[in-house]
């Protein structure tokens, strides 16, 4: 718990491209709430983030 595995595969941003999606493809990003790393990959997404 105190040391997690940070693997880039399981970014947002690598999941919506396995999806087949572009980046560019999300223009809204809702947040529930402010986990930083549920928050941390909003930068990923700069359409949506405007």
């Amino acid at each position: 718990m105190a040391r997690p595995v940070l693997d880039t595969g399981e970014t947002a941003v690598r999941q919506v491209a396995a999806l087949g999606y572009d980046i560019e493809d999300v223009r809204h990003i809702v947040l529930t709430h402010l986990d930083l790393d549920h928050a941390g990959g909003l930068r990923d997404f700069p359409p949506a983030a405007s």
